[in-house]
């Protein structure tokens, strides 16, 4: 009971505020000095703050319950401890089953289908066991694997959180405390345990990149000052540059001679440099002293090292001689083939072959190959290369290390500025051992093209101001220094830390981790996977698979994700500067938000309803991006423009019947960029437009199949981009329209008698044709003038054109024929909508006119009746193409849109509510990448092939669902409810009054007084 007591008492609930007062007040100063990954952790999801708010709530149900049975009185102080009970519950709710994910998308690109939590991550270890027959299925077992490392990599504990990239360090290191209580794992843990099979975590980085070839090193070369215009306009000396050079040493699968890897070559003007490892004292001596001596001779020189001693071989005179003794060892060297021109090839089970190429009257790549012997018997040997050391095959078994030099005579500048010519000037970087026989250090030589001007070690904690000796220019001494240097034992690809930045919202953590499997064990970096975690892996930085006899492991680390129901596709990204600094304002992105699978839909649409439905192909019917839609011989057929793209067919009965399974791919290779497509029916055939990029230009296409996808073949090829197509069988006519020229072509089925010009119109810009198959008159859409077009089979154009619109309100790209009219699509965008929220504000919209809407569907008679154009579709139409008349309705594709033209920025989420799984969603800006300019790997990744966009951006956007809303609300009214009723039961707050007496009350005598008054009497 005294505990009882104590939960319920007033103090308690005093100190229990108090503390949760102070920790959302600490909580706040977290997230402002780091991020919300940070506070989250480390406050929200804490054990100690768990434990705060349960004794929070344990406080205020016993504060309610003690005083059971209640009294009339109390009946507001119930319900807003109701109310407080319920605010605490909903926070749990949200807890557990809230959705706070983030979706990065790049401008002119389309999301994932997943929004990814940061600092969610886990374990997803796959077993494959074949338990029978090799043909037999194996057994399959997949175990998620919890793992909370935490925001932070784990040496940030052991270096006080130093490293760590925030706006105020001081201010940081006051809450560091705070990140020792956090429950999280730590190296060591053993995260699964089954059987044979274990899982520990030995190390982990918070943000990190892959390198692929390590040992690496990143370098920075000085260039010549130039000169540039000061203010008044004179030439003063420019500032000098510095250019980054990368380095990488990489593992060579299945070749033990080059055990310790191969390493990168970079050209530098007229010189390179290279890269190699050295994994002992001896191949490092060998290095540093490995340079010629004397004359080079005319096939060059080579310096070999062993047990110490140092032996030179003039190539010409040594080539093809019997084995000669190698001095301090019981072995013997013979130089066996020397080639101008060494070329590599692959070897059928994994490594690297080297063989003379083409003759040349210069040596390209001159190389040599050594074979060393001991009593006649064969024991290794070494390849060298001139120009190419990184590729030096060193005998690593037999501690004989080499370099082969060769001088290629004089040279003009032009000459070694020109692309893959040899002989330049060239700095060699090696990572060897240091004197003490274990510290690895950088090692470097200049080799001049006649000498090594200087061998020796390389600072790698070098800047500016210290830079060593690079290449000599007869204008300027070049510098170099180290930037950055990631050492290893052996040639491998590794995660590599990158410093904690509050501002990166979706990091790439990476943990060092041991898989053990019975006697065999792993011990490797993996990355996490934004993704399935069966799915999607681009390289081994993410996914590592171990085999031990007929168990197969896969473990990766995805981070948790969800479902979003919907993709976004971001149009725009904007963002605009505080005056004269480099600090955004405000930004804001422009997106459509997609199907989550499809990328574009088949529509219908019935005249007699004047309704338009969608074609609800099943997810096992792949066709997410359907361009161009024909119909004939009882058949639809539809161009899948995706990768690979692919011909599909189905039965029209499909349209009523709902029988989209029927749906399957005749033409499912051999496309290179399909465009549109038309049945032959009398003749049983299909016919496509296509093309792709040739030597000397442009290639068109028509090509053929028969209606069932098979016999492909190749109707006529010709110079240009063809694009619509429409077939005469009457008068055996192929018409075609010619993006590249904007002309209207036509051939004959057979190929013969090609006229690329039939219809030239000056300024034209031809998109698709069709025909009437009873005239043979051929209308085609024209997208630059608006218009659509008309002419006899013989070429005679109409006096009129079916349809003549305005130039800017409208651009017809598809044509269909059918029941006396034509139908077009128009691809117009759109004019802004005046009553958007992001125009709301902007005077310069009429708002009195009503929106026009220019991305439609139309149609027009093409005789008798009303010549007027009139709207097929309007709503919800986004990038219509492929229009066919298909038994009675038309038909076209078009941008899978569930809700267009969004506008999301700061502070102003777009509510939304997924089609998938009826969510009420919250999309809000989080933040963005960039800008990225031309030249950066992720401007030549991400931009459209043919952009001229001076930058690019990523945003990143918050997707938020919250189940614990409405209960919110509802506590916050029970409080409000319980508050209003203690106010209007005076309960609580109010002394109770003190009843007045009247003044013959106050004369009147009680019993007492009365009886003692007798007694005084009577004495």
């Amino acid at each position: 009971m005294r505990l009882y007591e104590i939960a319920a008492s007033l103090k308690l609930a005093v100190c229990l505020l108090f503390g949760m007062a102070l920790t959302l007040g600490i909580a706040t100063a977290v997230e402002a000095a780091f991020n919300t990954n940070v506070v989250q952790f480390y406050v929200y999801q804490s054990w100690w703050f768990s434990l705060l708010y349960m004794l929070l709530a344990v406080n205020i149900f016993c504060a309610a319950s003690i005083r059971f049975p209640w009294k009339r009185h109390q009946t507001g102080f119930v319900i807003t401890h109701i109310g407080l009970l319920t605010l605490l519950f909903s926070g749990v709710v949200s807890r557990v089953w809230r959705i706070d994910s983030q979706v990065s998308v790049w401008e002119n690109n389309i999301s994932d289908i997943r929004a990814f939590e940061p600092d969610h991550y886990r374990f997803a270890l796959r077993v494959d066991r074949q338990t029978g027959s090799p043909l037999d299925p194996p057994e399959i077992t997949e175990v998620d694997i919890p793992f909370k490392p935490g925001p932070f990599s784990w040496a940030d504990y052991q270096e006080g959180f130093s490293k760590i990239q925030v706006a105020r360090p001081e201010i940081a290191n006051l809450f560091s405390p705070l990140f020792y209580l956090a429950g999280r794992h730590s190296a060591g843990n053993v995260l699964y345990s089954d059987g044979d099979i274990r899982l520990e975590v030995l190390d982990y980085y918070g943000n990190s990149h892959w390198e692929d070839g390590v040992p690496a090193v990143e370098m920075r070369l000085s260039m010549p000052a130039g000169k540039k215009q000061s203010a008044d306009g004179r030439l003063v000396a420019d500032d000098m540059q510095w250019v980054p050079i990368q380095l990488g040493v990489h593992m060579v699968e299945g070749d033990t001679q080059y055990k310790y890897g191969v390493g990168d070559r970079q050209p530098m003007g007229a010189g390179a440099f290279t890269m190699a490892m050295a994994p002992n004292r001896a191949a490092t001596v060998a290095f540093l002293e490995g340079g010629p001596q004397g004359e080079i001779g005319e096939q060059g020189q080579v310096v070999l090292f062993a047990a110490g001693k140092r032996l030179e071989i003039d190539v010409a005179a040594e080539l093809d001689k019997e084995p000669q003794p190698l001095a301090g060892t019981a072995l013997s060297y013979q130089l066996t083939s020397y080639m101008p021109s060494a070329v590599p090839s692959r070897k059928p089970g994994g490594g690297i072959v080297w063989g003379d190429g083409e003759e040349n009257d210069v040596p390209q790549n001159p190389a040599v190959r050594i074979e060393l012997t001991q009593d006649g018997k064969p024991v290794d040997e070494l390849i060298l290369l001139a120009d190419m050391p990184n590729f030096n095959a060193q005998a690593f078994d037999a501690e004989v290390y080499g370099s082969y030099w060769f001088n290629h005579g004089e040279k003009t500048s032009a000459e070694l500025l020109q692309g893959g010519s040899p002989g330049g000037s060239r700095i060699d970087v090696i990572q060897g051992i240091d004197e003490d026989g274990e510290t690895k250090r950088l090692y470097y030589r200049y080799w001049n093209r006649k000498e090594v001007v200087v061998a020796r070690d390389l600072p790698i904690d070098g800047d500016k101001t210290n830079a060593v000796d690079a290449f000599k220019m007869p204008i300027a001494q070049l510098k170099m220094y180290v930037e950055n240097y990631i050492s290893a034992d052996t040639p491998s690809a590794t995660a590599v830390r990158d410093p904690f930045d509050p501002k990166m919202q979706m990091p790439s953590p990476a943990a060092l981790v041991r898989l053990t499997k019975g006697d065999k064990t792993d011990e490797f970096w993996i990355q996490a996977h934004f993704g399935d975690p069966n799915s999607g892996h681009v390289d081994d930085s993410t996914r590592h698979v171990m085999k031990v006899g007929d168990t197969t492991l896969t473990l990766a680390m995805p981070i948790q994700s969800f479902d979003i129901g919907f993709r976004v596709f971001l149009e725009q990204f904007e963002r605009r500067l505080d005056p004269g600094t480099a600090q955004p304002s405000h930004y804001s992105s422009d997106v459509h938000y997609l199907d989550r699978v499809r990328d574009r839909w088949m529509m219908v649409w019935d005249p007699a309803s004047e309704t338009t439905k969608r074609v609800e192909f099943p997810l096992t019917i792949d066709s997410n991006s359907p361009s161009d839609i024909t119909s004939g011989a009882g058949q639809i057929f539809w161009i899948d423009d995706a990768s690979p793209a692919v011909i599909w067919s189905m039965p029209i009965a499909a349209l009523d019947s709902g029988d989209w399974e029927q749906a399957k791919k005749i033409v499912p290779f051999g496309l290179a960029n399909p465009q549109q497509l038309v049945c032959d029916a009398d003749g049983g055939k299909i016919y496509w437009t296509d093309w792709r990029k040739g030597r000397s230009g442009d290639e068109g296409y028509i090509r053929s199949a028969n209606v069932d996808g098979s016999s492909p073949a190749s109707v006529i090829t010709f110079a240009g981009r063809p694009s619509g197509i429409a077939v005469d069988s009457e008068r055996d006519w192929i018409y075609f329209t010619n993006d590249a020229s904007g002309f209207v072509g036509r051939v004959h089925r057979d190929g013969t008698e090609l006229t690329p010009d039939w219809i030239a119109i000056p300024d034209g810009r031809a998109t698709d044709v069709t025909v009437d198959a009873g005239t043979g008159d051929v209308y085609w859409t024209d997208k630059a003038k608006n218009v659509i077009r008309g002419a006899s089979s013989e070429g005679k154009l109409f006096g009129s054109p079916p349809f003549l619109g305005s130039a800017d309100k409208g651009m017809p790209n598809s044509l269909a024929l059918g029941d006396g009219f034509l139908y077009w699509t128009d691809i117009e965008p759109n004019p802004s909508d005046p009553l958007s929220r992001k125009h709301l504000s902007d005077p310069t919209f009429d708002r009195s006119k009503p929106r026009e809407i220019l991305t439609r569907v139309r149609r027009i008679a093409l005789a008798g009746g009303e010549k007027q154009d009139h709207d097929v579709a309007t709503t919800m139409v986004s990038a219509p193409r492929g229009a066919a008349f298909v038994d009675g309705r038309l038909m076209w594709t078009q941008n899978a849109v569930i809700k267009e033209n969004v506008w999301i920025t700061m502070n102003a989420p777009d509510a939304f509510r997924d089609p998938t799984y009826n969510r009420d969603l919250h999309v809000f800006q989080e933040s963005f990448q960039g800008p990225f300019k031309p030249g950066t790997p992720e401007y030549a990744k991400f931009a459209p092939t043919h952009s001229d966009d001076e930058e690019i951006y990523a945003s990143v956007f918050t997707v938020n669902h919250d189940p614990g809303s409405a209960l919110r609300y509802w506590g916050c009214l029970l409080v409000i409810l319980g508050i209003a009723t203690m106010f209007y039961m005076r309960a609580y707050f109010f002394k109770p009054r003190k009843r007045e007496e009247s003044p013959v009350d106050s004369r009147r005598s009680n019993a007492a007084e009365t009886k003692l008054t007798d007694m005084v009497g009577k004495v």
